[in-house]
């Protein structure tokens, strides 16, 4: 069989973009592999850490909780804590800023401060909606909040991915939303520290 021109020049795109499906069918296995390798070895990390670690608090790391309490020294509240992420935290002003070991090290420490926060407001101290925290959780669907001592101990979410994640589905993009789910879970089991 005689083919003409235009049947080798058809040939030959079909062969391109066959090429070009295989390649970026390959790339988008590799890229959930890799996603899916890295989160488990966060993961596992985790597990580690959390089971080798001592109780209370590491003396090394102002801030690190590896017990079974998160306790925020600082303002005298302590809340029960039962997840495998290593919480962290640092307190300006009146918002204690969270995140964990883990998210840490996914990003290298580019996003310290998008592992949610708890707020210590009085009675009549403004809240981020303009209101005062009483007001806040006189709302219908009022954020997470414990009240303590007259404080009130009100959660406030990251409601960015941090910049330096690409994939909000990816191993660092999970880490940023199970601490943000740590801490929202905590703030409404804050007490007193006796």
């Amino acid at each position: 069989m005689i083919m003409n021109k235009t049947q080798k020049g058809f040939a030959a795109l079909e062969a391109v973009l066959i090429l070009i499906i295989l390649i970026t069918v390959g790339g988008v296995g590799w890229y959930v592999v890799h996603t899916k390798h890295q989160t488990d070895k966060i993961l596992a990390q985790s597990d580690k850490i959390s089971q080798s670690a001592p109780s209370g608090s590491l003396k090394s790391s102002p801030g690190i909780q590896t017990q079974r309490h998160l306790t925020l020294k600082e303002w005298g509240v302590s809340a029960p804590y039962n997840g495998v992420l290593n919480l962290k935290y640092s307190i300006a002003n009146n918002t204690a800023s969270f995140s964990s070991v883990e998210f840490d090290n996914a990003t290298n420490g580019k996003c310290s401060d998008y592992g949610g926060a708890i707020e210590k407001l009085g009675p009549n101290d403004i809240y981020q909606t303009g209101t005062t925290a009483s007001e806040v959780i006189k709302d219908q669907n009022p954020p997470p909040y414990s009240i303590v001592n007259g404080y009130y101990y009100i959660y406030v979410h990251s409601q960015a991915l941090c910049p330096a994640i690409s994939d909000p589905n990816s191993a660092a993009g999970t880490l940023q939303s199970s601490t943000n789910d740590a801490v929202k879970s905590t703030t409404t089991k804050l007490s007193a520290v006796p």
